[in-house]
């Protein structure tokens, strides 16, 4: 009986063994308790995110800068090339003549005569056609007729006379009349017959030729 008081009557000891597993039971069950009191909803999503089929675009890379250009080629333009002066000739001097021989009997060279000149080219002469003289024919006019200047009849005879180099006429003929008449063609060949004509040249000399020459009767 004393040696159980004895075992009951001695003060207890602190034990730091039991109070640490004490301690880490506590701790374990408030932190069952507090997993329990989660929802179920709130879960971790982060390993269905990675699960999920992402939309990825790509970005083409940016296209490179053109290239810079090329440098113009600098031409190199070659140094003009140097042209020799044309070489110098030399004029020979002119031969010294050798003096000239005098003797006693020498006679003056003669000097040889230039050439005539050649005749000068003949003149173009002007062709001159054959014409009346009209002066003759003033002062030798036409006899009117008597009974047609009674009558008034008037017109215009054209003759056509053959003259020679000399002017003078040789024959006429009525190559147009305007009075139809007889007496005044008779009259105009008679009076043309008297007169004197300029005759044609050609080629400076005085040729045979014809003349057309109008009379006209007039009151």
């Amino acid at each position: 009986m004393s040696s159980y008081y004895n075992a009951h009557s001695e003060p207890d000891t602190f034990n730091w063994a039991r109070v640490c597993g004490i301690a880490f039971a506590i701790t374990v069950q408030a932190s069952l308790f507090m997993m329990l009191l989660v929802p179920p909803s709130v879960q971790d999503t982060s390993k269905d995110d990675q699960d999920k089929p992402r939309a990825v675009i790509i970005t083409p890379p940016p296209k490179p800068p053109p290239p810079p250009p090329p440098k113009p080629q600098e031409v190199k333009t070659p140094p003009p090339k140097e042209v020799p002066p044309p070489p110098k000739v030399s004029t020979p001097p002119p031969p010294v003549p050798p003096p000239p021989v005098v003797t006693q009997n020498s006679t003056p060279m003669s000097v040889q005569a230039p050439p005539p000149a050649p005749p000068a080219p003949p003149q173009q002469s002007h062709d001159i056609g054959a014409s009346v003289d009209i002066s003759f024919m003033h002062a030798n006019p036409p006899q009117y007729p008597p009974k047609e200047m009674a009558d008034g009849i008037t017109g215009v005879v054209t003759l056509l006379c053959a003259i020679d180099a000399n002017g003078v006429p040789t024959g006429c003929d009525v190559e147009r009349d305007t009075s139809h008449n007889t007496n005044l063609k008779r009259a105009a060949k008679d009076a043309a017959m008297h007169w004197r004509f300029n005759p044609e040249v050609k080629n400076g000399v005085r040729v045979p030729a014809t003349v057309r020459v109008p009379v006209e009767f007039k009151l």
